[in-house]
């Protein structure tokens, strides 16, 4: 057993950075060993009458960090796609209870959504009253995709239809072995029989399936959920001996023999079974029987497996209607229906769960609390979580009568939550926590109300309703104004100093897409020095470069942003991938803030990049001024030290604020209607390299990795919150994620094939565009860019600078820039033989995929 001062010793760095008085520690271990105390129940209860509040008992009293409480989670998540797979894979009873702590204040919808709230849901989508949204609603036959789509395109067609059952002639479709068994479950007696027997009943229903269907009704095969059976009749062509009888075929085990057979039949009536089955059938025949002629045999060869009857009938003429009483006839059609309305509410079912499953997870962005886990790898990962019903049912105060905080025990590696009074709260007292307590040193109360509303609006619709916050819309619109002042103040710039709009000046020097055979090359290897946690480049396939594993004897040091164990190692005669200042390039919240600030926000490829620790209010501002239409993408503020989150494209702005809590984030507006190429939307990603910083000199790889989504684009496609995104190809998204990258000759010649003919709009047009958005970004960085103090001006920095290009008008829009660059062998190769060279500013003939841009 852990003693307590090995319990403080392992927890104290934990215990100090919640701030758990160190009375209280002793208190904590008591409650953890030898076996766990959840004693809430005991000095709190639970009140629904307003709300629900967790309120001290009556009879207790609470003095400040007098007790500390544990409180289990009750749901983990990533905060992506992981959480609706975990989600259905809980039980029953531990679903309910989730469900009980999200909403226990806002109960879910009692189902998918009646036809009036379905009509007050689409009302608020597509802004028109609620009888044009419930004609809209008939019109489309109550499919609220279709609905939002003949709103949105009244030209559209109307969407297909699923393929399903009714699509095939029923007579002639294929059913499986578990169609089968689901077209039998409302037969009692069918359904209650063992596995076997459904799979010889199945067997014998396929056998008749494949039968000729060329005799006559009289000698058509029938199929019952016991036997199956045909008829003759003295009239029928080709009767022969057989004629006025029925043969029945029972499937039975294969190893059946005659003893094994209980078969008693009289002149109306028949009882059938075996010994390891028991009776399979009992009832009274359709008419009599001539027992004397009548017999049964064990079927052989192609029949083994069977116990085949021969029934004489009395009256040869009378054509049969069904053998015994009460058996079902089991036709084709019949179980075509069945199988097909089995599979209809099973996917009712399944589409019911998946939208409460979907409710729920986005539940937990009003209830749920973040902390970081460290990998085996040593990298940290947010842990998205919910509290049990206790400690969800502390209201927020600004001056919380308890603090609350995770706490993870080091012996068995369960998570907990604590929470202790830091003020006397009496008995009948309403116990309350910060629900935002401050992630900076200094937060504007305008931060602090923006991260206080996501907790307090229950949904978006309050975004529709025009319930804003005025003071956030005043934000937004102060910060549209200084970009506008900005951007005049740069033109007036521009044409007092007679060279136009920067944008405008195709003939600038600091863009040239042709080449120069003047370069001198050094040929000889370079030593490379690679940090393991440095960006994964494809150095052993360069022929120019050697890794060797030792600081002394490397040319070139390739380090991550954290090199503190290598940053005495070098030294000024080192070549350095890192520069000084390049936070505001590769740091997007910091990149925005200076483009802006440069007046390039009005530029068609620049997109606002909103940082969440200081711009929530402009970013819910922005939401509703949008509508409920706006995609945001949400991304680590930084790529190079973002490890454990990933790109997260959403529409609902509460998990746009909440993701901002697990590390520094930027939210941008995503327009999801990007072009597409052979069917798929892509995302392309260039390298650029720096080879000077004092003056600055910038290399273009017009080479890009092109990044296929998973998923064809479809305009039947909707918009899942939780689902897979593998139909958009996602900044920081890998093969490993879904999708591929594309060959770059193949994407530029179906590119060119798709657009150069109807707007006129070649890839290399496109390049030129992208080209200079990237001069611009570099060179607004220019005066922030120093050389490391580690090392000589001469840099070897590479970046990746990620584009996806609007449909509208094939303009490229950029995403951000990482310190990550993704490329090809091919194109390391070359950037490396120019940052090599003696003269790297001219470029070689032989790489002519390699332009300067600064």
């Amino acid at each position: 057993m852990l003693s307590f001062e090995k319990f403080a010793e392992l927890h104290k760095h934990q215990l100090d950075s919640v701030g758990l008085p160190s009375d209280l520690r002793k208190r904590l271990y008591d409650k953890l060993s030898p076996l766990e105390v959840l004693d809430a129940s005991d000095k709190f209860h639970i009140d629904v009458s307003e709300g629900t509040r967790l309120i001290v008992q009556d009879d207790q009293s609470l003095e400040a960090n007098s007790d500390v409480f544990l409180a289990k989670h009750t749901f983990f998540s990533d905060g992506n796609a992981e959480g609706i797979q975990k989600l259905d894979n809980l039980s029953a009873s531990q679903l309910a209870r989730l469900e009980k702590v999200l909403c226990s204040q806002h109960p879910l919808p009692a189902s998918v959504g009646s036809d009036r709230q379905t009509c007050t849901q689409l009302s608020a989508a597509c802004n028109v009253a609620e009888t044009d949204a419930s004609k809209l609603l008939t019109e489309s036959e109550y499919d609220v995709i279709n609905a939002l789509w003949r709103h949105w395109d009244p030209d559209a067609p109307q969407r297909p239809a699923d393929s399903g059952a009714d699509a095939i002639p029923n007579e002639i479709r294929d059913i499986s072995f578990d169609e089968f068994k689901r077209s039998l479950g409302d037969m009692e007696e069918a359904a209650a029989s063992s596995e076997e027997k459904k799979k010889r009943l199945y067997a014998e229903f396929c056998r008749r399936r494949e039968a000729t269907h060329k005799h006559d009704r009289q000698s058509v095969e029938h199929l019952t959920t016991n036997y199956s059976w045909t008829q003759e009749s003295e009239d029928a062509p080709d009767s022969g001996d057989d004629e006025g009888t029925v043969t029945v075929r029972i499937p039975v085990a294969k190893e059946t023999k005659k003893g094994d057979v209980i078969s008693q039949l009289s002149k109306r009536r028949w009882k059938f079974g075996t010994k390891s089955d028991g009776t399979l059938f009992e009832g009274d025949l359709f008419d009599a029987c001539i027992t004397d002629e009548s017999y049964w045999t064990i079927g052989k060869g192609s029949d083994a497996g069977y116990v085949i009857m021969t029934l004489q009938k009395h009256n040869p003429k009378l054509a049969w209607e069904h053998v015994v009483v009460g058996e079902v006839a089991l036709s084709n059609r019949l179980l075509s229906e069945r199988a097909q309305q089995e599979e209809e509410v099973k996917q009712g079912e399944a589409e019911q769960r998946s939208h409460r499953l979907h409710q729920l997870l986005q539940r937990t962005w009003l209830l749920g609390q973040t902390y970081q886990a460290i990998t085996k790898e040593g990298h940290q990962r947010p842990v998205w979580y919910v509290m049990d019903a206790y400690a969800s049912a502390l209201v927020h105060s600004d001056e919380p009568s308890f603090r609350c905080a995770p706490f993870v025990y080091a012996m068995n590696g369960q998570a907990y939550s604590i929470y202790w009074p830091v003020r006397t709260v009496r008995g009948g007292g309403v116990c309350s926590r910060d629900y935002v307590p401050s992630v900076l040193d200094k937060e504007s109360k305008l931060q602090h109300r923006a991260r206080l509303w996501t907790w307090q609006s229950v949904t978006d619709s309050s975004l529709t309703m025009g319930q804003c916050p005025g003071d956030f819309l005043t934000a937004l619109q102060e910060s549209r104004s200084r970009d506008t002042t900005a951007s005049n103040e740069r033109r007036t710039k521009a044409e007092a100093s007679g060279c136009g709009e920067a944008d405008d000046d195709e003939g600038s020097s600091c863009v040239e897409l042709s080449a120069d055979a003047r370069c001198e090359l050094v040929d000889s290897t370079i030593n490379v020095f690679v940090d393991k946690q440095a960006a994964p480049l494809p150095w052993s396939k360069c022929n120019l470069c050697r890794v060797v594993h030792k600081a002394s004897e490397a040319r070139w040091m390739w380090l991550s942003y954290r090199h503190t164990e290598y940053s005495g190692k070098v030294s000024e005669s080192h070549r350095l991938n890192r520069i000084d200042g390049e936070e505001c390039v590769i740091d997007r919240s910091l990149m925005s803030y200076m483009l802006r600030s440069a007046g390039l926000a009005n530029s068609p490829w620049f997109v606002a990049m909103y940082d969440l620790h200081r711009e929530l209010a402009q970013t819910i501002g922005l939401h509703w001024d949008r509508g409920v239409r706006c995609h945001w993408l949400v991304q680590p503020a930084r790529s190079d030290i973002s490890v454990g989150m990933r790109t997260v494209l959403t529409r609902d702005m509460r998990r746009v604020a909440r993701l901002a809590e697990s590390i520094p984030s930027v939210a941008l507006p995503f327009n999801p209607n990007t072009d597409i190429v052979d069917g798929h939307r892509y995302l392309l990603h260039y390298s650029v390299a720096v080879c000077s910083v004092k003056p600055l000199a910038v290399f273009l790889s017009l080479r890009p990795v092109v990044r296929q989504a998973a998923k064809q684009a479809s305009p039947q496609d909707w918009f899942d919150e939780y689902g897979p995104a593998d139909g958009f190809a996602l900044p920081g998204w890998t093969e490993k994620d879904g999708g591929r990258t594309l060959d770059y000759e193949v994407f530029d010649a179906s590119f060119n094939k798709q657009h150069k003919g109807d707007s006129g709009i070649s890839f290399d047009t496109l390049q030129y565009s992208i080209s200079q958005c990237i001069r611009d970004v570099f060179q607004c960085a220019a005066d922030h860019l120093q050389p490391s103090c580690q090392s000589s001006n001469n840099a070897i920095a590479m970046y990746g600078v990620d584009f996806i290009i609007a449909k509208t008008n094939l303009q490229p829009r950029l995403l951000g820039v990482t310190s990550t660059p993704v490329m090809s062998p091919v194109t390391l190769d070359s950037l490396v033989r120019v940052m090599a060279a003696n003269c790297p500013s001219q470029v070689c003939q032989k790489f002519q995929g390699i332009v300067q841009i600064v």
